[in-house]
């Protein structure tokens, strides 16, 4: 048995992967050789059948089994259908997974591996200029470098706004001045950029940010989310201000594109007036969970609350 593992949290890179794989086997075997479990519909026993069973136009078969890591009680009896010796079969497992799982340590160690990460920002300004040619569009690095900044390096997103900006634009060069024209930014770049004006104490131009989000119809407890994920990033920043930048992120595991951003608002942070953002998000949280609050409104008063902390 040929076992893959399609591993990370690239979605685009993973999906791209598993395309390949798919059309290659299609090409060779044909399609009716091709069986696919995904999550709780998977089936040991089907599975078990297709390690058996021989198409009418081929004895080799392509077995994809993907989103197994919260289904634990397969776990084993995965690990030994992994185990047949079976040389007319492909199994493909396509998921996340934990690195602290028994799981993922026997696929890391027992099959041909691969983890798809989020690009840092320099690769998918590569990636994004290399895609536009592509497409015989003109979009030089500049113009490239923008379209990440504003929209962060997810492929898909990058990709769909190029495509978008190719049917909204006169000829094929893309410039600056169009992609700051017609890009719209993400709302996770905005949430980034409201908590840093927070930060640097502009909780009025902060709150008219969440209004644009509002007017957007961002769910507020995605914001909420966001918010308390980038103060983890902004935590890490401040008590690590003794190591660099890409030695933190390593540390940490988080982009250094990320952090980068994160950090520029950690400057004059003293990390007692973080714990007490913590805790104003923790409040808020609970406030949502626990009482009938509106959500945005809570979100508002969050963001009154931490720039007050600022100025304390």
């Amino acid at each position: 048995m040929k076992l893959i593992t399609l591993a990370g949290n690239n979605s685009y890179q993973l999906q791209a992967l598993l395309r390949q794989i798919i059309a290659e086997h299609k090409e060779a075997h044909g399609s009716l050789s091709i069986d696919r479990y995904t999550g709780a519909d998977i089936d040991i026993s089907k599975i078990k059948t297709s390690l058996m069973a021989g198409s009418l136009f081929s004895s080799s078969r392509l077995i994809i089994i993907e989103d197994i890591m919260d289904q634990k009680v397969i776990h084993e009896d995965l690990k030994n259908i992994f185990k047949e010796e079976a040389e007319h079969l492909t199994v493909v497992v396509r998921s996340t997974l934990d690195k602290r799982s028994a799981i993922y340590k026997y696929l890391k160690q027992g099959s041909d591996f691969t983890e798809c990460t989020m690009l840092d920002a320099s690769a998918a300004i590569t990636w994004l200029t290399g895609m536009a040619g592509q497409k015989k569009l003109d979009l030089d690095r500049a113009a490239a470098s923008l379209m990440v900044e504003m929209l962060g390096t997810d492929q898909w997103l990058l990709g769909n706004e190029l495509d978008r900006l190719s049917m909204t634009i006169d000829g094929s060069m893309i410039s600056s001045a169009q992609v700051k024209t017609a890009v719209v930014r993400s709302p996770k770049d905005t949430i980034f950029d409201m908590l840093d004006l927070v930060a640097r104490g502009n909780t009025i131009a902060a709150v008219k940010s969440y209004k644009t989000l509002q007017s957007l119809q961002v769910d507020p407890h995605y914001v909420l989310s966001m918010i308390v994920w980038q103060m983890h990033i902004m935590a890490i920043a401040v008590h690590g201000r003794s190591k660099s930048s890409s030695e933190l992120a390593s540390l940490a595991k988080i982009s250094p594109y990320v952090l980068g951003k994160v950090s520029k608002a950690t400057i004059s942070l003293k990390p007692s007036t973080l714990k007490q953002m913590l805790d104003a998000c923790y409040e808020a949280d609970q406030t949502i969970k626990t009482t009938a609050a509106k959500a945005d409104r809570v979100v508002e008063h969050l963001l009154y609350k931490m720039g007050q902390l600022q100025t304390l």
